[in-house]
């Protein structure tokens, strides 16, 4: 290849003595990157409304770094200089040359000049008639100048041509401060045109400006990191995944049939235990299958705990490669860190790999991801990333576990992003759950909107999951009465989970079993626990207890919070707990008996309502589960029953509450996601996103020491020493003088009794 920009450098050498990444060996690595993406979502021409929509991708792809030959980035790339202006405002200079048509060469422009840093930024350090264009031009060296057209043809072409996309526009020979103004008038119509659009984020021009700009972060970030689209075998086809549920021995429910032969969204109603998770995949890898090309799958859990678990499922019980998997919260890679330390990683060893999944995860290059749908919310908040976010959402295919799980102002928040995903970028839907209120399927096709399949486990499969004897106590979970049985149970051998409604109350339970139960056979299991010791807690019960696998399960008790409620794949034989909400309550019988193991296996609810529940239900809520529930009290809990005690239980305020909730979603698809235009970041509605978050990170005065330590020699070590509590719970240690900050950092240190075993105790 005869390049005549082979001396110019897109990238500093990893290594001193070497030479950098060339400019044509990076643009065509991000081309190279484009062109997978397209393979993901070859349809992009639907949602941008432009018919020639990939090679305006490919072409804003091409030229978005020939402003590196700027005389002081060439210097500053070799590690002589530093360059004071932006390479890619100096792009714009070559994109103006170009005979690019109407409004794409605006949104081509606009791509291009904020790859790195907003429009408004951009517009603000480049003004019209300011010295700061015509300083840059003067970085300009004649004779690199002049062999760009070359370049063009003989390097960026031909990569065109062999990638399928068609060859640039042809060049308007004129001087580069007009082709500079030109494509500055050009980005600054096009941004006047998004904004002046009564439909704001949703018109045509906004969605193609940020399809543009989004897939050109992609590529221009896969590239950089040398990092290609991954794979995943097994979920190309179910025929693939059934072949490695065959080779693992295992049977298909009849749900899990029907869900593999689902085209388009689906709701999934099955038993706890049934192979949900299964099913959900199989949906997916049908999806993938028929296409159009081989979307990425977003698998949604509610709780870090149940993320990290899920994180380490996929991987060994499904066949897919361990970094085509990827977890993505706001601790992911604390946790990462912690589970890998967990599995006898060294400390430097854990680190990599943590370090690793979590830019791989920032790269979006996965096809598996598991997260929040707080990670999705951030793209309609205009935060940092928003319009790549987005753009990597085009087709996905998005799995939600427990929808239920969320209170009503956040739900809203979700079922607005899942309506913009559905019906502007073509996602595809799967909500499942054991317990699934009708008011809020009837929310979630609403926004979904076209045909939704409903999977509903048959009769013979409900009865084959009758695996509980309900019970109700009068007595409190704190009694002398309920805590003999509780020991005597453990006496028997049985393995009890105790769920208390509070922290504090579920350490006042664990702390009166002490003198009861053995050391070793107790544990405690909670939210204020620092994030290494609560992975310890987790792996351990699920070593013991996972389902199908119990090892030395016998005579063990764990004492717990709600934490244990969602997606954890434990194996109990009797259950003590608070009263709770009925969803919730039917989430804790489903870590009873998990297996099937033969026989009914006791939940005992307790129907004397704790002094400290209201703080997290309403008095009013509680009675009415138990209001259902007793009278089945000592009978088989038959699944088959339970949608109608769900639907029950709302049904005095499902309307009221399907009112509101649609209400909310109208209000957010105009306040937040119209709001949310592209290019640039916006602060009020990262304020609004802020606000979504109650809670916060503290370190126990036990382990400031440590932490002051390893936030100079491991930064991850440190992170795995902070526990979360509530902003109500630190407003409140604050006020008794009990918090400081430590210095140079926002970590707050809490003076306050902590221990591995009973963790925070406040």
């Amino acid at each position: 290849m005869n390049d005549p920009l082979s001396h110019i450098w897109a990238k500093s050498p990893e290594k001193a003595g070497e030479k950098g990444e060339s400019l044509s060996t990076h643009t065509t690595l991000v081309l190279e990157r484009l062109a997978e993406r397209r393979e993901r979502v070859p349809d992009l021409c639907h949602f941008s409304g432009s018919d020639c929509f990939c090679d305006l991708a490919a072409w804003t792809c091409a030229l978005h770094d020939v402003g590196k030959i700027a005389r002081g980035f060439q210097k500053a790339v070799r590690g002589n200089a530093s360059f004071e202006h932006r390479h890619e405002v100096l792009s714009l200079a070559f994109v103006g040359s170009l005979s690019i048509r109407g409004d794409d060469g605006g949104s081509v422009a606009a791509a291009v000049a904020t790859h790195h840093r907003s429009a408004r930024e951009i517009l603000e350090a480049y003004p019209f008639g300011g010295t700061a264009r015509n300083d840059l031009l003067g970085h300009l060296v004649a004779e690199d100048e002049q062999r760009i057209p070359d370049w063009l043809s003989n390097v960026v072409n031909p990569t065109l041509r062999r990638l399928g996309f068609a060859e640039l526009p042809s060049w308007n020979p004129t001087s580069s401060e007009e082709a500079l103004g030109l494509a500055f008038r050009n980005m600054q119509g096009t941004r006047r045109t998004i904004e002046d659009d009564p439909a704001g984020a949703m018109s045509k021009t906004a969605m193609a400006t940020r399809l543009l700009r989004g897939f050109l972060i992609l590529s221009d970030h896969a590239a950089s990191a040398h990092q290609k689209m991954g794979w995943a075998e097994t979920l190309e086809s179910p025929s693939w995944l059934e072949r490695e549920f065959e080779y693992h021995g295992r049977t298909f429910w009849p749900h899990q049939h029907e869900c593999k032969e689902v085209d388009g969204n689906a709701i999934l109603t099955a038993p706890t235990g049934s192979g949900k998770t299964e099913a959900a995949l199989l949906w997916a890898a049908r999806q993938r299958e028929s296409g159009p090309g081989s979307s990425t799958i977003f698998y949604m859990l509610p709780y870090k705990a149940s993320m990290n678990a899920m994180r380490q499922r996929i991987p060994g019980k499904f066949g897919v490669a361990e970094d085509s998997v990827v977890l993505q919260h706001s601790t992911a890679t604390a946790s990462l860190f912690s589970i890998l330390a967990g599995k006898g990683y060294t400390d430097e060893e854990a680190r990599r790999l943590a370090k690793q999944e979590t830019n791989i995860g920032r790269l979006m290059t996965a096809p598996v991801r598991i997260l929040t749908p707080y990670q999705l919310l951030r793209s309609v908040f205009g935060l940092r990333g928003h319009d790549a976010i987005l753009t990597d959402a085009t087709r996905g295919l998005f799995i939600f576990d427990e929808l239920h799980a969320y209170e009503t102002g956040r739900l809203a928040l979700i079922l607005a992003t899942v309506g913009h995903l559905a019906r502007q970028l073509g996602g595809r839907f799967f909500a499942m759950s054991a317990t699934f209120p009708r008011f809020l399927q009837e929310l979630f096709r609403g926004v979904v909107g076209g045909e939704i399949r409903h999977v509903d486990a048959d009769g013979k499969t409900r009865n084959e999951f009758a695996r509980h004897q309900l019970r109700i106590a009068d007595d409190d979970l704190l009694s002398d009465a309920t805590l003999a049985d509780i020991s005597a149970r453990h006496d028997r051998g049985e393995t009890v989970l105790v769920v208390c409604t509070t922290v504090a109350r579920a350490q006042e339970v664990y702390t009166r079993l002490t003198s009861r139960v053995p050391v070793g056979q107790l544990l405690l299991l909670h939210s204020r626990f620092t994030v290494q010791d609560r992975n310890r807690l987790e792996s351990e019960i699920g070593s013991r207890l996972a389902t199908g696998k119990r090892n030395s399960a016998a005579g063990l008790v764990v004492v717990a919070t709600q934490v244990v409620e969602v997606s954890l794949d434990v194996d109990f034989d009797a259950l003590h707990t608070d009263p709770a909400p009925l969803e919730a309550l039917l989430q804790r019988f489903g870590r009873v008996n998990r297996g099937r193991r033969g026989g009914l296996r006791e939940v005992v609810v307790h129907s004397a309502i704790p002094d400290t529940s209201h703080f997290i239900y309403s008095d009013e809520i509680i009675n009415k589960a138990l209001s259902i529930i007793i009278p089945f009290a000592n009978q088989p809990v038959r699944e088959e029953n339970l949608q109608s005690w769900v639907d029950e239980c709302y049904s005095p305020i499902a309307g009221r509450l399907k009112d509101q909730i649609r209400g909310l979603v109208r209000e957010y698809e105009e306040t937040v996601i119209r709001t949310n235009l592209p290019l640039d970041t916006h602060d009020e509605l990262a304020r609004q996103f802020e606000e979504l978050f109650d809670g916060c990170e503290v370190v126990p005065k036990c382990h400031e020491a440590a932490f002051r330590e390893f936030l100079k020699t491991n930064p991850l070590k440190a992170s795995e020493l902070v526990v979360p509590i509530s902003t109500a719970r630190l407003v409140s240690l604050k006020r008794k003088g009990l918090v400081t900050r430590i210095s140079g950092s926002r970590t707050r240190v809490v003076d306050a009794p902590y221990d591995e075993v009973r963790g925070l105790m406040v």
